[in-house]
């Protein structure tokens, strides 16, 4: 049970009021809503106000006609409670904000429904609007072969319809500012049903069923949504113990929610810690600003900015989100690929591919801003500490013309380019390319250290290829002590025998990344 509810009473003319849920004497079903705040001001609880709302909240007091909207929806649907993050959690008191943000995973799971204001853009607008219904409902034809055994209620045969239903619900959900919202990822996919208040229609979604207005009784069509819903509600129970499967679901929620859009920048890892409970619960493996502890850690380290992204940046060090090693440092979509064993080693026509891991890692760690209330939440710091062979390569930035998104690219060369866009064959060989997290951190020319990660091993005819190898790691800079690094992006490597890298053991160290 949400710590708090709103209490609609027993009739419509009932006064709404704040209730502790110890307060009841059983478990109670309740909504919830999912809406857009945007920079309208509606009603919100605070210490001041918190006792007056127990006795009562005016409706005119909540100036927001979604809020209104929210409680009418649910004593429509015969529900007393419901539950609103601005009313239920105390916005101007700290430590309950980071105690109930927490509790998200199992306030939206445990919901009878979720009311989701899918076209509004703050509390203005509402759930509901004016429309057309002959332009929703399709146009029936009556049909004499409908089967007189059917489990059905008796239904025309043919239905003429305007559009179909992945028009209606990319028009109705995609399109709307609600589906762009960070925060509410975690709410789509995590409540067991939804009904979504578009422009035109309302647009049904559970674990087992997908309609709307226009198809009452559903389409073929399966958005995405149904199908990342599937995996957080069965999938994690069908493939657990399955560590790979499971880092892949995790990756296709990572990129679902980075390109999303937060208010506040610094809700980075609060908004995304309902989604992480969840996957912890079946992956018992320790949460790491967004990544997690286990034996594919490697691969979770090697995420990028999807090229053609919103570009990288860095919060200042005066609102430290994560450390740089983790994806929750920058803002962009993430791609964060997570290699299946049968992928790991691979051939192709008289060639095979084995991928080896380059380092140790020695020790990592976070350091939670609340870890006893949010031991998924934000943190205050973090260190990665990593045993390997770091190399020293030229990076020159590639022209903004070359390529779309080339603004996060940059290519690798042996050693100095003496003359920048010229041919350098002879001064320098160009081994790879890299992918920057925030370019503006990083020189336009310049040497940047390179730690490499995973080596992909090229066998010739069943026999290795001397010193062949493609070389995949983390691009770094010097900051602070001896031998204490920041990641600023990663790096791919041609098949290469550059002399820049040996399997040397007196070649590796040990570094720190924050």
């Amino acid at each position: 049970m949400p710590t708090r509810l709103i209490d609609l009473g027993v009739s419509q003319e009932s006064q709404p009021r704040l209730v502790h849920s110890c307060h009841l004497k059983q478990r109670v079903p309740y909504c919830t809503l999912s809406h857009c705040w945007g920079t309208y001001r509606h009603a919100q609880v605070s210490k001041a106000s918190l006792a007056s709302f127990a006795v009562g909240i005016p409706v005119e007091a909540l100036h927001s006609n979604t809020f209104q909207h929210a409680i009418t929806i649910t004593r429509q649907l015969g529900v007393r409670y419901l539950w609103i993050d601005s009313l239920c959690i105390v916005q101007d008191d700290h430590e309950d904000w980071i105690r109930e943000s927490a509790l998200m995973s199992k306030v939206y799971s445990r919901s009878l429904c979720t009311i989701a204001a899918a076209h509004a853009i703050d509390g203005r607008e509402g759930c509901f609007s004016q429309r057309d219904p002959l332009v929703v409902f399709p146009v029936l034809v009556p049909s004499p072969f409908q089967a007189s055994n059917s489990c059905r209620p008796r239904r025309p045969l043919f239905a003429i319809h305007c559009e179909k239903m992945n028009s209606i619900y990319e028009s109705q959900v995609r399109s709307g500012p609600l589906y762009t919202r960070g925060w509410v990822v975690q709410e789509r996919l995590i409540s067991p049903r939804t009904l979504f208040f578009g422009k035109e229609q309302v647009v049904w979604h559970c674990k087992s069923h997908f309609a709307c207005e226009a198809f009452p009784y559903g389409e073929d069509y399966v958005p995405l949504e149904r199908d990342a819903r599937k995996s957080v509600h069965r999938e994690l129970v069908r493939i657990e113990g399955d560590r790979v499967e499971l880092l892949q679901q995790w990756s296709a929620v990572v990129r679902t929610y980075t390109s999303s859009k937060l208010t506040t920048p610094g809700d980075k890892l609060v908004a995304l810690q309902a989604l992480a409970t969840l996957f912890q619960n079946h992956t018992k493996d320790q949460y790491l600003a967004g990544l997690w502890l286990n034996p594919d850690l490697v691969w979770q380290l090697l995420w990028s900015i999807e090229p053609g992204s919103t570009q990288g940046q860095r919060p200042s060090d005066s609102s430290y989100r994560a450390p740089s090693w983790s994806w929750a440092s920058v803002d962009g979509m993430i791609e964060m690929k997570i290699p299946s064993l049968a992928e790991r080693r691979h051939s192709e026509v008289g060639m095979t591919y084995d991928q080896d891991v380059l380092i140790d890692i020695e020790d990592v760690w976070t350091i939670k801003e609340n870890a006893k209330a949010a031991p998924n939440g934000p943190v205050t710091g973090g260190i990665l500490r990593i045993r390997g062979q770091v190399f020293s390569a030229w990076m020159t930035r590639v022209s903004e013309d070359d390529l779309l998104g080339a603004v996060h690219e940059a290519e690798l060369y042996d050693k100095k380019l003496t003359h920048p866009g010229e041919d350098s064959a002879e001064q320098a060989r160009e081994i790879g390319m890299c992918l920057l997290d925030a370019p503006s951190e990083c020189p336009a020319d310049g040497f940047v250290d390179c730690l490499p990660i995973i080596g992909h091993k090229l066998f010739r005819n069943g026999r290795a290829g001397r010193g062949e190898w493609s070389l995949r790691g983390l691009l770094l800079l010097p900051r602070g002590p001896a031998n204490t690094f920041v990641r600023v992006g990663m790096f791919l490597t041609n098949i290469t025998s550059s002399p820049v890298w040996s399997q040397h053991p007196s070649d590796r160290q040990t570094i720190e990344i924050v």
